[in-house]
Order: structure tokens, then sequence, then C-alpha cells
């Protein structure tokens, strides 16, 4: 009976939830109060770093001779490529082609031609123009007007003299250095591959492969697209060859340091080079002591055991 009215109140029956006390109340405003302190605090942080960084870029690039929109345009590459240290642009050549070569690589078309001058002139403000032959190359962007590179095509016999005419951010400009060479060079046309290699005074060879952009068919001055990937040959000073020599070694006796009692042995000695120094430094112990190597050793490990 008691089980049927309670069964009956039950819907009416609503579970009790004990309000928080005033110190649990304090106790989670100072936790959040904290984490709101740490994220503010790490904001703050980040800001000053990066007000700090654009300064000294700033000041760097002025160093450099480059005018405003020219670091701006540089900070602004920085910034989409995530780069940590912004400043690498203005010092290394390499992170340079890297950042602003790969962005030069993906302008196309007349409607950047005005972006492609922009990065020239960041380029030859840098003095990125050029490198010292002490450094070597990694793109095709660093190589000089009036280089000489060695052009075959699939169609060609060998390899054809051309000269390196101009460079700019689209491209390398190439012709023949000899006129009677035109034939070889009839069925080249737009985007085909042409292989190359030229040597580098004072460094080495290298090679790369380049896209044909251009090509006018009365002069074949052509323009290949930059190749990102120059290979670059090791240089040696020496050669390794494959020699075969029959090797004698002789069996050496080698008298033994003289101890007390005046004993004497024969040692056999396979390699005199490395036992020899070996025997010798212990003769030349056993003199200063005064007794045998192997003695004085056999002492030394009896007062450890004690």
């Amino acid at each position: 009976m008691h089980e049927d009215r309670l069964r009956a109140i039950l819907p009416f029956l609503r579970p009790r939830t004990e309000e928080p006390t005033g110190l649990m109340l304090l106790l989670v405003a100072i936790l959040c109060l904290g984490i709101a302190s740490l994220v503010a605090l790490h904001i703050w942080r980040r800001r000053i770093q990066h007000l700090r960084m654009q300064a000294r870029f700033a000041k760097l690039a002025t160093e450099k001779n480059l005018d405003p929109a020219q670091a701006t345009y540089l900070a602004q590459l920085a910034r989409q490529s995530r780069m940590n240290n912004p400043l690498l642009l203005l010092n290394s050549i390499y992170a340079f082609d890297r950042i602003v070569g790969r962005r030069a690589a993906a302008l196309t078309g007349a409607a950047h031609e005005s972006e492609l001058h922009r990065i020239g002139a960041v380029r030859s403000a840098l003095e990125f123009d050029h490198m010292p032959p002490d450094q070597p190359l990694r793109t095709t962007r660093q190589l000089e007007s009036g280089l000489t590179v060695m052009v075959w095509h699939e169609d060609a016999e060998r390899y054809f003299p051309w000269l390196l005419v101009a460079r700019d951010e689209r491209g390398l400009t190439i012709a023949p250095l000899f006129r009677e060479d035109y034939e070889h060079f009839t069925e080249l046309s737009h985007g085909d591959l042409l292989a190359a290699r030229f040597w580098r005074e004072q460094d080495t060879e290298y090679r790369f492969c380049g896209e044909v952009l251009t090509l006018d068919r009365d002069s074949f001055v052509a323009t290949l697209r930059h190749d990102e990937a120059i290979e670059r040959l090791q240089h040696r000073d020496f050669y390794r060859l494959d020699i075969q020599f029959a090797i004698d070694f002789a069996v050496v006796d080698i008298e033994r340091c003289r101890g007390r009692g005046r004993r004497r042995g024969k040692r056999r000695v396979i390699g005199a080079n490395a036992q020899g120094t070996g025997t010798q430094s212990q003769c030349r112990r056993a003199q200063r002591t005064g007794r045998p190597a192997r003695a004085r050793r056999q002492k030394i490990a009896r007062r450890s055991q004690l």
C-alpha cells in the first residue's frame, strides 16, 4: 500500500542540486582570471616581438638601400611564408631565392610583369644578382649574363654552345653562339626541354634543364624557364683508382725487456709498426721503474684486491 502511494508521487519529485558556496565561486573566478591573464600575456609578448622584428627589418632594409615599398613587399612575403626570421630575406641569397624565387615562379602571363620587375629591382638592390666564386649556385636565377652554356636537344647529336644573353625573374634568354648551329634546332618548339651544362670559373660544372617559353625562329633566341634544382658536380683535386697489389707481412722477433733475473723472451709480432710501438713504450716504462711491465701490473692488481 505504501509502495502504491510512493509510485503515485514519483513523477512530481525533482532532484535537488546544492548551490555552490561563496568559496567555490571565488576559486572558479580566480582560475578563470588566471587563464585569461596567461592568454593575454602570451598575446602581448607576441605583439611586442612582432613590433621589434618589424623595426629591425625596416632598419636593415634601409641599410640595404631598399625603399619603403620594397621593404613592405618583402615583409608581406615573409609573413605569408610564416618565416620565423624575416631578416634572412635581406641577408641570405638562398632564403631570398627560396621565398621570393618561388613567388616569381608562380607569376605567369603579362599581368604580372610589374611584380616581376619589382622582384628584379629588389634583387639588384640587395646585390643578389651575382654570386661570389666561393659560394655554390643553387638555382639558375643566380647566373650572370655573358655565360657560355652548352645546350643539348633530343634531336641534336651533341652539345652546342649557346650564349646567355640576359637573365630576369621570368627566365633565361639564350641564343646560339654560331649561326651554322641553327640547323640542329629546327625542330625546337615551345614547351620543349633543353638540357644545358656550363663551367663556372673557380668553381666546377653545373647542369640543369629548362623549358622553352618563347622562341624566335629567325634568330633562334629562346627564353628558358628557371630551374630550381640545378645540379652541381662535385669538384675534386684527386682521382680514385681501383688497384690491386701484393703485400708481404714479415714476422719480426722482438727482444723482450730485461727485468729482475735477466729473463729474456721472444715475441712473434705481425704488423711490426703497430705492435712494435707498444713494445718499445713498455720497454721504456720498465727501464724507468726497474721491473718488467707485466710484473708491475700484477703488483698493482694485488694491491687493488687488498
